[in-house]
């Protein structure tokens, strides 16, 4: 499958991550999924986390007022033409693609300066992301793509949910809880302390009662 070009690596300090450059990052999103070749040839997977705007005419005279004085001279055509943007891309892991298991592991090989990186395919990322039944959303740069999570593995081994304040814990939970009660119904139970009153306007009336019934007991 044909991939789209993003751009080139021009920096790779670590196996954690790489800069990439190109005109066509102004079509990217901070978030977006791309692919690049390590040393060793095998697909990694990386994620976008900070697109800078940059100039080649002036990049390197920043800590120079003069400089950026005489730069007056040029035309603003000429400027836009060396107008153009980096990206900071932070590593996932190896592809490990085996038909339809696919697993992401760690990477221990470089990037090579001027490899080529290419946004990752809709149906690659499907493989990664959509392989369950629970359904929590969609990727932010990607709305065809759904995020699901597997049940059985969700509920046979202790798990967290942590992000900032306001970034979406309590609805997260929400949903899980949801899809849990609705799919796999009379096969588990599920017990939720809600000192906050978050939980109860569920859509679910049987879920919104237990949980009402659960808040009368709590005692501060």
């Amino acid at each position: 499958m044909d991939r789209e070009l993003v751009g080139a690596v021009i920096t790779s300090k670590n196996v954690n991550e790489f800069k990439v450059e190109d005109q066509a990052l102004d079509r990217v999103k901070c978030g977006e999924f791309v692919v690049v070749n390590n040393t060793c040839g095998e697909l990694v997977l990386a994620k976008i986390n900070r697109i800078l705007s940059t100039n080649a005419l002036i990049r390197d005279k920043l800590g120079d007022v003069d400089e950026l004085s005489n730069m007056l001279i040029y035309s603003k055509k000429i400027l836009e033409k060396s107008a153009g943007f980096i990206a900071n891309a932070k590593i996932l892991g190896v592809i490990r693609d085996n038909g339809d298991n696919i697993k992401i592991e760690s990477n221990v090989y470089p990037i090579k300066v001027l490899e080529k990186v290419y946004l990752a395919d809709d149906d690659l990322l499907k493989k990664i992301f959509s392989k369950g039944s629970i359904e929590i959303g969609v990727l932010k740069t990607r709305e065809y793509v759904k995020v699901k999570l597997r049940a059985r593995p969700l509920c046979s081994i202790h798990f967290a949910i942590l992000a900032m304040t306001g970034a979406g814990k309590s609805n997260t939970v929400a949903i899980i809880t949801q899809q849990l009660l609705e799919k796999v119904k009379g096969l588990i139970n599920i017990i939720i302390i809600d000192p906050h009153g978050e939980y109860v306007k569920s859509k679910n009336g049987e879920y919104s009662y237990f949980i009402c019934k659960i808040r009368s007991n709590y005692h501060f």
